[in-house]
C-alpha cells in the first residue's frame, strides 16, 4: 500500500493507493510529476487475511493529520489476471471488500473528511468477445471479468456520486525486470535475447492497445484536479490492431526477426473492439508506433 501526502494552504490531502503494479506504479509516478508529495510505502500481506486486515486498519488509523480535507482511495490491485481461477478471484474479492470496510470505518470516525474512490477496472474483462459501443452492456465470460463487474457494482452502491471507474483496454508499457510483462514488452525483449515468444490466441485476434503513461496521466489528472471526465471512463484508443500487425511492427522497429509461436488451444483468442466514440473527450492516446519505440528503448537498456 502506498500513501501520498500533500500539505498546501493549511490543508492536507491524502491519496491512498492499494496495488502498485503496472498501472498503480505508473499512477504514482504521474502524481509525483503533478505535485509535491511525501510518499510512504508498506508491503502488503496479501496471503494472510488476518495480517492483511490488521495491517490495513493500522495504516489507515495513522491518517489523522491536522486539517486533512480529502482522501482519494485507489484500488489498482491486480494479482488476479485474465486467466485467473475462481479461487484466485475469491481471494481478491475478499481483500477488496476488506479495503471498503476499513474505508467506511474511517469515514464514520472523520465525517468532515471528503472521500472519493477510484477503481481500476478492465474493459477487456467486462466486454470480452464484443464490439463495444456506448450502448453495450458488460457480459463477463470468465472469473476475472465477473470480479471486475462485481467490484464496479459494489462501489456504485457504497460511494454514490463519489467514485470514478476506469476501464482500460489492453495496457502495454516499459519493460521492467521482475515485473509482469504483457505481449508487447515480452515480444520486444525476446527479440534482443533471440527467444521464442509463445502467444495465446490467433494471428487475426484484435486488441485495443493503450500506452501505460496515457492511462496513468488520465487517472492522476482526475485525482489531482477533479476533472470532469465522468464516473465511468473507457480508456481505449478506438483503433483495433491484430496480433499479426503487432508482430510485424515489432520486427520493423527493431530491425530483427521476431521468433514466435501461437498456442491456439488457449481461450484468450476472442477479439475485443472498442468504437472510437468511447475515447474520452479530454484524452489523446499515444500512437502505437510511438509506444512500441518507447518499449524498445526500455528493453535495450536492460
Amino acid at each position: 500500500m502506498t500513501i501520498l501526502k500533500s500539505a498546501q494552504n493549511g490543508t492536507t490531502r491524502i491519496i491512498f493507493l492499494l496495488g502498485e503494479g503496472l498501472i498503480g506504479a505508473a499512477v504514482v509516478r504521474a502524481l509525483e510529476r503533478l505535485g509535491c508529495f511525501e510518499i510512504q510505502r508498506t508491503k502488503n500481506e496479501w496471503n494472510d487475511r488476518i495480517a492483511f486486515e490488521r495491517q490495513l486498519e493500522q495504516t489507515v488509523d495513522t491518517l489523522v493529520y491536522d486539517r486533512i480535507n480529502r482522501i482519494d482511495w485507489i484500488w489498482s490491485a491486480g494479482k488476479s489476471g485474465f486467466n485467473s481461477t475462481v479461487e484466485d478471484t475469491t481471494q481478491e474479492w475478499w481483500s477488496f471488500n476488506c479495503f471498503l470496510r476499513v474505508i467506511k470505518a474511517y469515514e464514520s470516525r472523520f465525517k468532515n473528511v471528503y472521500s472519493y474512490f477510484h477503481l481500476i477496472s478492465s474493459a477487456g474483462g467486462l466486454f470480452e468477445g464484443q464490439r463495444v459501443n456506448v450502448n453495450s452492456l458488460p457480459n463477463p465470460c470468465r472469473p476475472y471479468g465477473k470480479l471486475k463487474y462485481d467490484q464496479e457494482e459494489q462501489i456504485r452502491s457504497m460511494f454514490v456520486g463519489k467514485f470514478s471507474i476506469y476501464r482500460p483496454s489492453t495496457v502495454y508499457g516499459y519493460y521492467r525486470r521482475g515485473q509482469r510483462s504483457g505481449l508487447i514488452s515480452t515480444l520486444i525483449r525476446n527479440v534482443f535475447i533471440n527467444k521464442v515468444t509463445m502467444i495465446n490466441g490467433h494471428p487475426d485476434t484484435l486488441r485495443d492497445f493503450i500506452w501505460i503513461d496515457d492511462v496513468a496521466d488520465f487517472i492522476s489528472e482526475k485525482i489531482s484536479f477533479d476533472s470532469p471526465f465522468g464516473n465511468i471512463n473507457f480508456l481505449v484508443s478506438g483503433k483495433p490492431t491484430s496480433i499479426f500487425e503487432v508482430i510485424d511492427n515489432v520486427q520493423r522497429i527493431s530491425n530483427c526477426k521476431v521468433l514466435f509461436s501461437f498456442d491456439t488451444s488457449m481461450s484468450n483468442s476472442h477479439s475485443i473492439i472498442f468504437d472510437s466514440e468511447l475515447v474520452p473527450e479530454y484524452w489523446c492516446p499515444t500512437n502505437l508506433d510511438i509506444g512500441l519505440r518507447k518499449v524498445r528503448e526500455s528493453a535495450m537498456d536492460i
